[in-house]
C-alpha cells in the first residue's frame, strides 16, 4: 500500500495517495511512510497538518536529519526562517555529525540570513561547530574553500578543493 501510494503521488494523484495512506497503520515500521504522508499533505495544501506530523515524527526520531530538513523546507516556504533555523539546530544538537543538516542550515543562511535576527553570530557559531565537529566532511571543506576564496587565498582554496576532489571524486 505504501508503494502504491508513492506511485500515485508521483503521478500527481494526491487525493488517491492520501486515501491509501489513511488505511495504513500510522505506526508501520516503514521509515518512508511518515515522509510520504508529509509530502502528500503538503501537495494537498494541508501545511499545518504536515508540520504537526513532522513534529510527531521528529519527536520519535530526533536525530533523523531528513525529517528536520523537510520541516525546515516547509518553514522556509512559509517565510518562518527563524523556526527553520531552530529545527535544523535542534537536529544538529541531537546529531552533531549530521552533515546534511549543516548544509541545509548554510543554505538558509546564504539565502535568508538577512531575515534572521542574530544571523552573523549564528553563522559564526555554526561554522565553529562544524569545523570542530566534522572538519573532514565534504560540507566543511567546501565551506572552508569558499572562505579562503573570499579572503583572497585563491591558491589555498584551490588546494583545498583539489584535495577534496581527490578524497571524494
Amino acid at each position: 500500500r505504501i508503494e502504491k501510494a508513492r506511485l500515485l503521488a508521483l503521478s500527481g494523484d494526491f487525493l488517491a495517495a492520501q486515501a491509501i495512506l489513511d488505511t495504513v497503520d500510522a505506526d508501520a515500521a516503514d521509515a518512508r511512510l511518515g515522509q510520504l504522508r508529509v509530502a502528500v499533505l503538503l501537495e494537498l495544501d494541508r501545511t499545518d497538518e504536515a508540520l504537526a506530523l513532522l513534529g510527531e515524527l521528529i519527536a520519535k526520531r530526533p536525530t533523523d536529519a531528513r525529517l528536520a530538513i523537510q520541516k525546515a523546507g516547509v518553514l522556509v516556504r512559509q517565510e518562518r526562517f527563524a523556526d527553520a533555523e531552530q529545527a535544523l539546530l535542534d537536529v544538529i544538537n541531537a546529531n552533531p555529525r549530521a552533515e546534511s543538516a549543516y548544509a541545509a542550515l548554510l543554505r538558509i543562511y546564504d539565502a535568508h540570513g538577512g531575515s534572521l535576527p542574530d544571523y552573523p553570530q549564528g553563522y559564526q557559531r555554526l561554522l565553529r561547530r562544524m569545523f570542530a565537529t566534522i572538519p573532514k566532511s565534504r560540507i566543511a571543506r567546501l565551506t572552508n574553500a569558499g572562505i579562503l576564496e573570499v579572503r583572497g587565498n585563491h591558491a589555498q582554496a584551490e588546494r583545498e578543493l583539489d584535495k577534496l576532489l581527490e578524497d571524494n571524486p
